[in-house]
């Protein structure tokens, strides 16, 4: 049993929440507020819309967020500060979280652009950075790293993410503001995926970049990469796709997404989506499964995302550690990804 000591919060924690004006932002903000002894003290917002407003927390609308938040954050008596912001304020504003004393951060993902900005979280060894990606708390993806052992040595494996999206709107269609595309998004899932699963990194990427939409190749944000990883003794591709022909428009016409992952081995092989896996043997005989149950699968990303939440709180070392450390190895495979792909992300701190 994995110890139990208190990383960053106290019993009752007030949580201050950063560019909270996203869906997603609001659908976390409304579990950490039902939970026991958790408050939110205050929003400051990037946007003039929010999606959510927290009962009871201050509402701060800025002129400018960056210039002002480290003032704000030191004034708050809040333990938490939870970041929702377009990925290239993100490091900018979890170092500013870092700085100002923070305790513990809750940020969405990437966990960083680069391996020079996980470089600068390690100046604040006191503080805790958990990343809200869900697969990390799935007890589909753990109970697949605990089995993985019974299809033996791994040789090859195949993760596909694939979605029906038109051409995306808002910050995600600004490169200044999104950084990256697909891989850099959706990516950034699947190659937490890759880390919890398989130890160390891979010792050469290949990535092949696709465009759908012109104007999206003009600005090198990316529709579809496939990256292939190579391990000591077996190797794997990872294709993120969010205009797919194949499994997109004709399977999920309404821009539902997919999630596919097969991974062969010496003596069988897994084959597994977000709702659970099945393990064959070379004989091709089921000797092992593990799924969801209706209820949460049917309700997968309230599921999901419950889970995350729980992870955060139980301020349990090891789910800290390991949420940390499988982020920042997919934060180093997806850089590769983008230099292998002639397009370089720039840190943005």
């Amino acid at each position: 049993m994995s110890s139990i000591v208190q990383v960053s919060l106290p019993a009752a924690a007030r949580i201050f929440m950063v560019g909270a004006g996203s869906k997603q932002a609001a659908e976390y903000a409304s579990k950490l507020q039902k939970a026991e002894n958790v408050t939110v003290v205050g929003q400051v917002f990037n946007s003039k819309k929010p999606d959510l407003e927290i009962r009871g927390a201050a509402i701060i609308h800025p002129r400018n967020l960056m210039e002002e938040l480290s003032g704000l954050l030191e004034k708050t008596e809040a333990q938490t500060t939870l970041i929702s912001l377009p990925h290239n304020l993100l490091t900018k504003a979890t170092l500013i979280a870092l700085r100002a004393g923070m305790p513990c951060i809750l940020k969405e993902k990437p966990l960083a652009l680069t391996l020079a900005e996980l470089n600068l979280y390690a100046q604040y060894p006191n503080t805790k950075i958990f990343t809200l990606t869900q697969r990390g708390s799935s007890p589909v993806f753990l109970n697949a790293k605990a089995n993985l052992h019974k299809i033996g040595q791994i040789q090859q494996f195949d993760f596909q993410y694939l979605a029906s999206f038109g051409p995306p709107s808002g910050w995600r269609a600004d490169r200044e503001q999104t950084v990256g595309g697909a891989t850099l998004d959706m990516g950034s899932h699947l190659f937490q995926v890759v880390a919890m699963l398989f130890e160390g990194v891979p010792e050469v990427i290949e990535a092949q970049f696709e465009y759908d939409h012109e104007v999206l190749r003009g600005k090198q944000l990316d529709d579809r990469v496939k990256t292939t990883l190579h391990y000591p003794g077996f190797e794997g591709t990872v294709v993120v796709d969010r205009h797919s022909e194949h499994y997109g428009k004709a399977r999920y016409p309404n821009g539902l997404k997919y999630e596919g992952y097969l991974i062969r081995g010496t003596e069988g092989l897994m084959e597994m989506t977000k709702t659970g896996y099945t393990i064959k043997n070379t004989k091709e005989q089921v000797i092992d499964r593990f799924a969801l149950s209706e209820e949460e699968a049917r309700d997968l990303g309230n599921f999901l995302q419950q889970r995350t939440i729980e992870d955060f709180l139980s301020c349990n070392k090891a789910i800290y550690e390991r949420n940390f450390d499988t982020n920042s190895r997919a934060v180093c495979m997806i850089e590769q990804v983008y230099a292998k792909g002639g397009n370089p992300l720039q840190s943005h701190h």
